[in-house]
């Protein structure tokens, strides 16, 4: 499961690619913070990723919020987290 945050396209595409290549969902945290689905259960050895642009030597406000306020489940403690950061 890929959560991604991108206001011009470029983590989109990145998301999209490492998806692609892996297998797995992606999940736009713009939309997950406007609807309010912050709940989300990852499936068996399913890994978790976070793809997201720099902004001003950090991340974007909306990706910090989502990630102090998101709820992930699932079986098992063997889950490769990772993050990927783009910019320019």
């Amino acid at each position: 499961m890929i959560f991604y945050f991108s206001a011009t396209g470029n983590s989109r595409h990145a998301a999209a690619k490492i998806a692609e290549r892996n297998g797995d969902r992606l999940i736009s945290i713009a939309k997950a913070m406007k609807t309010g689905e912050l709940t989300f259960q990852a499936g068996a050895g399913e890994d978790i990723g976070i793809v997201t642009p720099v902004y001003f030597w950090g991340i974007p406000d909306i990706v910090h919020r989502f990630l102090k306020t998101v709820k992930l489940s699932g079986h098992g403690t063997d889950r490769y987290v990772y993050c990927v950061l783009t910019y320019g």
